[in-house]
């Protein structure tokens, strides 16, 4: 998978404790409380101040660190620092901390400034906005420089100990997130949480966004453990503010489903999933298409447990539903089809000396069925056509028949070059590199740390190899050869990312109509290393020709 490059931003862990110790004080902040705070959100003036420790004198006084505007503004004791409303908790992909999870809601700006609060009050409005729009357009370098901002004026206007210091506080934690900063991001997420926790309580609502931060961090950063308990915590206070079974931890317990399939826990993850479905369908018509949302996201998570026949148990049930609602032949059907069938591929690796085995052919028929529809319903398009007809062939290649996937895909090639509009869905789809199977080789050599971070950790270096590979008619690697590896030394690393590479899987490649093989692509896999696990260095001629 491809990781973007984003902005590193290196942050005082030692910080953490005067801003745990700041935000539990009972008055209103002090020029020492505002230091802890620039501690975290701007630990490069910290450092820069280090640097010049040794040239520059600060005058008597001075803490050597530009400081905000001391507050004037205590807390949310007039009501002013209240601006901002809680984020959304809409349910979504697991694993990421989402865009809808951002604390939006700052007042619009005045029109005419007549102090300084007002200005600042402004500022803050602009700031904000660009950030919502940084954050949109993944502009994650911008969007770090406008919280950080925010939180300056956040705690000018309002003091440490509000609400909007806490939300402040909270968006540079999802940002930091974005930015593969996992480190820094806990912090901030706990500072938002202690503040609340002062100015409100254990229990309040406003703490969901910042749980499920903080969560999503630890997860991030290789602590499933720290991440159930915050989950389950984040979950607890739903419960307590919008009662039992409100749909709005959804996405909390999908987050920690994730976190037990990390560990291993599938059992767990399944009870977590249970809960949920159940949730969905509780006010639900099970006859009815309102439920079929919640049967499709239990599709979704039984095959990401390996839970293929409960897959194909729920697949059926929307099928059933929709057959009743709107006939056989309705194009609402293709999307269960298509599932249904791919799910075939795939053999349940629990208590196999249980089961019948299931050959993959048995996909077909689902699949046919889908094109089937595609090819006669007035409801269909060529989008939808195309679709229905890479998914067969991609079934074949997958189940291991070259013929039949040859002959669909070049069908698919003499569909896609009749119309000058599908032209670019042609060099899409059939031009182009396509991975159906993709490999994750091990991030930490001689490490069982999984996560990923965009700076190396502490006492870890980064390292990258390079392989070179060829694809045949059938999809298949072959020609695996090293052509990279830096540090060169690690010759486990290299064998082991070699092997995975005999594992991908691609959509074979047609040109002018044919299938024709490929030999010039390459696989980059990024990893950290420990100086220490360096050995001395082969021959680089004799690297280059090794295999695995």
């Amino acid at each position: 998978m491809s990781r973007s490059t984003f902005l590193e931003i290196t942050f005082l862990i030692v910080a953490l404790a005067p801003v745990a110790s700041a935000v539990a004080q009972d008055s209103p902040p002090d020029a020492k409380d505002d230091e802890a705070i620039q501690a975290i959100v701007f630990p490069e003036n910290v450092t820069a101040v280090e640097q010049d420790a040794d040239s520059a004198t600060p005058e008597e006084g001075s803490t050597g660190v530009e400081q905000p505007v001391e507050d004037t503004t205590p807390g949310l004791a007039d009501g002013s620092g209240d601006n901002m409303d809680a984020g959304s908790d809409e349910s979504g992909e697991v694993s990421d901390f989402r865009n809808e999870d951002l604390d939006y809601g700052y007042e619009e700006p005045v029109s005419e400034y007549a102090s300084e609060e007002e200005r600042d009050k402004a500022e803050l409005v602009q700031s904000f906005e660009l950030y919502k729009s940084s954050i949109e357009n993944g502009m994650y370098e911008e969007a770090d420089t406008l919280a950080k901002r925010i939180i300056e004026l956040s705690i000018k206007l309002y003091g440490i100990n509000s609400r909007d210091s806490a939300k402040a506080l909270t968006n540079l934690g999802t940002v930091q997130y974005h930015n593969k900063d996992f480190d820094s991001a806990q912090l901030n997420y706990q500072a938002a949480i202690d503040i609340i926790e002062r100015i409100e309580d254990r229990l309040h609502a406003d703490l969901i966004n910042p749980l499920k931060g903080l969560g999503a961090a630890q997860l991030a950063a290789g602590r499933p453990d720290l991440a159930k308990d915050t989950f389950d915590r984040a979950v607890h206070v739903s419960h307590v503010n919008e009662g039992p079974h409100n749909l709005q931890q959804v996405d909390m317990l999908d987050a920690l489903t994730e976190t037990y399939l990390t560990v291993g826990e599938v059992d767990e993850a399944l009870d977590v999933q249970e809960k949920v479905v159940n949730l969905q369908l509780r006010n639900v018509d099970l006859e009815s298409e309102a439920a079929i949302p919640a049967l499709e996201r239990e599709a979704l998570w039984m095959h990401r447990m390996q839970r293929y026949n409960a897959e194909r148990n729920s697949y059926r049930k929307i099928i059933r539903i929709l057959e009743k609602t709107r006939g056989s032949d309705d194009i609402a059907l293709i999307p269960p089809l298509t599932g249904l069938g791919k799910s075939y591929l795939f053999v349940e690796p629990y208590d196999p000396e249980m089961q019948s085995y299931t050959p993959a052919s048995g996909g077909e028929v689902y699949l046919k069925r889908a094109l089937r529809i595609a090819e006669e319903s007035p409801q269909s398009d060529w989008e939808i056509l195309r679709g229905s007809m890479l998914a067969l062939g991609d079934f074949y290649t997958l189940s291991g028949r070259e013929s039949r996937a040859t002959r669909a895909y070049t069908e698919v090639w003499e569909f896609l070059s009749a119309d000058e509009e599908r032209i670019p869905s042609r060099a899409r789809d059939l031009e182009s590199s396509v991975v159906f199977q993709d490999i994750s080789p091990t991030l930490y050599y001689n490490s069982a740390r999984q996560d990923y971070a965009a700076t190396p950790p502490e006492n870890f270096e980064r390292g990258t190899i390079v392989v070179g590979y060829a694809i045949d008619t059938s999809g298949q690697a072959g020609n695996i050869r090293l052509i990279e590896a830096r540090p060169p030394g690690l010759v486990e690393m290299q064998h082991e990312v070699m092997r995975e590479v005999r594992d991908l899987i691609h959509r074979p490649r047609l040109e002018n109509g044919s299938v024709v093989p490929v030999d010039d692509l390459t696989y980059t896999h990024e990893f950290f290393y420990r100086p220490s696990d360096l050995t001395v260095l082969p021959a680089e001629s004799e690297l280059a020709g090794s295999s695995p």
